[in-house]
């Protein structure tokens, strides 16, 4: 059960970083 967790959390993670580096080349347009 924690390692699910843990896992969820890594892809939140991942996703909020690839969300971050889109919105950051939007804003530098």
């Amino acid at each position: 059960m924690e390692i699910l967790i843990y896992e969820l959390t890594c892809d939140i993670f991942k996703n909020v970083e690839k969300q971050k580096r889109h919105f950051n080349k939007l804003l530098k347009k």
